[in-house]
């Protein structure tokens, strides 16, 4: 993932070439119109009716329009944060994805084992207690015996 996003320095704003596609899209989105302009995509342009559009989806261009509509300084540069913020976003959800598959086919695994929990003991609310913990545990991590 890092040697993706920057090869040979950190640069979070760099330009990736071609980055841009999803910048111009969003900037003919503003007055309402699809097309962009006229040899801005070069070969990833499709011409109808004398007009220039792209064959990408409009969801990218959409979740930067906020950022187009402030300012012009980062057109063209947001291609290396929106790729950190979708491998941060598969990554969040392939553990979530993980999580369900572990509690569907191991049922008691709902709630945390005493060995699996973050909250210590000494400072859990009254009556918390997980499920499905080792009594040992517990109480070995409670006098410091073995």
């Amino acid at each position: 993932m890092q040697w993706d996003l920057w090869t040979g320095s950190v640069d979070p704003l760099r330009s990736v070439d071609p980055s841009n596609f999803y910048d111009l899209q969003a900037r003919s989105m503003l007055p309402g119109h699809l097309d962009v302009p006229k040899g801005s995509l070069g070969i990833d342009a499709f011409v109808h009716a004398g007009h220039a559009y792209t064959y990408f989806g409009i969801f990218p261009s959409l979740l930067r329009m906020p950022i187009l509509v402030l300012t012009t300084r980062f057109d063209g540069w947001l291609a290396a944060p929106s790729m950190l913020v979708g491998w941060l976003l598969v990554g969040l959800f392939t553990s979530l994805l993980f999580w369900r598959a572990r509690v569907i086919m191991v049922p008691s695994a709902r709630t945390l084992s005493n060995s699996e929990s973050s909250i210590p003991e000494d400072r859990r609310p009254n009556g918390f207690r997980p499920s499905g913990g080792h009594s040992y545990l517990s109480e070995t991590s409670r006098t410091g015996s073995s």
